[in-house]
């Protein structure tokens, strides 16, 4: 069964939050460095500065480390041509990455446990309630409500990242989200790749997973206290 791993950041009163995160992301990135390719190090790298930044540089390394703990040993996080992650060292483990600002999520499926007809790669998608609205711009109609809105925006990234993040491809994307945010559950075919996505109950935010194949596999969620992961 595919699984959800998610760790929230950590809460620090201010003005202590800096240090704090700056001390953890140290800490995390020396646990993780030793299997991450030289394209992930370079990802996470760009997060440099504090504030926003700082967070992100967090919460990218902290799913990164939910990765590492949940693959077999050996098992080195690289990214393809797209950007998308891979795991090399462990054939046919598939991953995948997204962070809220708030949290951290992986997904991790084990060799078999997708359908192989379909080029789609996992992919998967967060946002916390109430700390981004996105507009209607990237859409051909506005969202009926701004519940609708954020699920919709999440459902489009996840298809977006599943298919590979081709411009050219977001229309199509955005009429399929726009289409699909009241339900729990769809399946969506384009350029010769079918998805089957669904929404996942995760605390405080929008998570959706997208997934290649026409099956709808079990998928676990497992929420995670970012002081046992190091």
């Amino acid at each position: 069964m595919p699984v959800v791993y998610a760790s929230a950041l950590p809460t620090v009163p201010l003005p202590d939050e800096e240090a704090a995160l700056r001390q953890l992301c140290a800490r995390w990135e020396r646990a993780d460095v030793p299997r991450l390719s030289p394209a992930q190090r370079a990802h996470y790298g760009r997060f440099r500065s504090g504030g926003a930044a700082l967070r992100a540089r967090a919460s990218r390394l902290l799913a990164r480390l939910l990765a590492l703990r949940a693959l077999p040993a050996g098992a080195v996080l690289d990214m393809d041509a797209d950007g998308r992650p891979l795991v090399t060292g462990a054939p046919g483990w598939q991953v995948a990455f997204t962070h809220s600002g708030n949290a951290a999520f992986c997904l991790i499926c084990a060799p078999g446990e997708l359908q192989g007809a379909s080029p789609g790669l996992p992919a998967l998608d967060a946002e916390a309630w109430g700390t981004h609205q996105p507009g209607d711009r990237a859409f051909a109609a506005p969202a009926p409500t701004p519940a609708a809105s954020l699920r919709r925006w999440v459902l489009a990234e996840a298809l977006y990242k599943a298919l590979g993040a081709t411009p050219a491809r977001w229309a199509a994307v955005a009429a399929a989200a726009h289409a699909g945010a009241t339900q729990r559950r769809g399946l969506w075919q384009a350029d010769g790749v079918c998805l089957c996505w669904r929404f996942l109950a995760a605390p405080g935010h929008v998570l959706c997973a997208a997934l290649p194949g026409t099956a709808f596999p079990r998928l676990g969620l497992r929420w995670l206290h970012w002081q046992m992961l190091a």
